[in-house]
This record gives C-alpha cells, structure tokens and sequence, in this order.
C-alpha cells in the first residue's frame, strides 16, 4: 500500500519436489511441520532401505465420452507377456467404481475360467464371452452405450465400422 502498510501478497509454502524420497522412507515434511507450528510433539521413523526417484511426468486428460459398458480382450490387453497388466486393471477398478459393466470378450485358447482363475481376475467381469477365433467380436457386443478396449487393430476396425462405437487401443486407456 501506499501508506507504508505492510500487506500480505503471497502464501506460497514450498516443498522440494525430491522430498518424496523421505516420503517414501516414511517422513512426512509436510505433517511434521503442521505437527511442528501446533507445537506437537512427533516422532520420526525411517525405514533402513534404498531409494530412487524418477520424476517423470505423466498425462492426464478429460474425455468428454459417456459409456455404461465396456468390452475389453483379454490377451495381450489385460494379461500380456504372461503377466497381469496392472495399469489396465487399475483403469477398469476405476469403471467398476462408477458404476459401469465390464465384459470380457476373448478368443483365448484355453479355457477361460482356468486363465481368469490363475491371474485372479475372474471378479472384474459382469459377463465373460469366449468366442471362437472365426468369430467376430462386433456380433456380440450388445449395448449402444459401450467401449471396446482390445490391443488387435483389426479388431478395433470392425467394432468401429460395424457398430460405431469408441474403439481403444492398450496404451489409449490411461486416457480414460
């Protein structure tokens, strides 16, 4: 001000970006100082083990898309080299969490519930539909309001041409 009044023109608490290796350790700057300013006594623990910081960035988008259900493969979308891919199961825990159905829609070799059970994801699913490999996956997908999730480019094709609908690649669905 003008009058020689001191006023307040920032708030800006600043915490280094690489403190989160101390939170991983178990040290909580920011708690420790609020504790600290309320003049609380604490007690620090750190975990005894190594720790290393990859500050990459990640992205994240709002899609303006509404969708009830969702048709998603199994080979290399949801189980890939053998392995749970966790990224994709963490986005369809996300749609479970809105309310949304879930449909496996596979032409998986083996018995299906055998795979399901051995990766322990049998429970995602609202419906599993195990196709024959000359079968097309357009032809069962029953609901207007749906995605289709598949890492088969072919695959995507038809269910886009035929039925319209929104079409995903694996690494597209951090995007939903």
């Amino acid at each position: 001000r003008n009058n020689g009044e001191l006023v307040l023109l920032e708030v800006a608490s600043r915490l280094a970006g690489s403190s989160a290796v101390y939170r991983a350790l178990g040290i909580n700057f920011s708690s420790l100082s609020i504790f600290n300013a309320m003049e609380i006594p604490v007690e620090i623990l750190e975990n005894n083990y190594e720790v290393e910081l990859d500050r990459a960035l990640y992205n994240v988008c709002k899609i303006n898309l509404k969708f009830n259900h969702i048709y998603i493969d199994l080979d290399d979308t949801i189980i890939v080299d053998g392995k749970v891919n966790f990224d994709l199961v963490a986005v369809i825990y996300k749609f479970i969490n809105q309310g949304k159905k879930i449909h496996l829609i596979t032409k998986h070799k083996f018995d299906v519930n055998l795979t399901l059970l051995k990766y322990r994801i049998k429970e995602l699913f609202d419906t599993i539909i195990h196709l024959q490999p000359e079968d097309s996956k357009a032809d069962y997908i029953k609901h207007s309001d749906s995605i289709f999730i598949d890492d088969s480019f072919a695959e995507r094709k038809e269910v886009f041409v035929k039925l319209n609908l929104k079409v995903f690649s694996v690494d597209q669905t951090q995007f939903l």
